[in-house]
């Protein structure tokens, strides 16, 4: 089943960076996809995620 567009605006209308918007639309179209199955995928994009936007102290 497709992202719906209620969706889409929700994400697009949200008050967070693109890159945590870029993450929230990849996720789902992994899950547009499947199910459980693809949970690796999740995780990687996560962490991916999460490394490239550390916090430097």
């Amino acid at each position: 089943m497709p992202i719906s567009e209620k969706i889409l605006d929700h994400i697009n209308d949200s008050k967070v960076s693109k890159e945590e918007k870029e993450l929230m639309l990849g996720i789902l179209q992994i899950e547009d996809k499947g199910s459980f199955r693809y949970q690796s995928e999740y995780e990687a994009m996560i962490k991916k995620f999460i490394e490239e936007h550390k916090e430097t102290t």
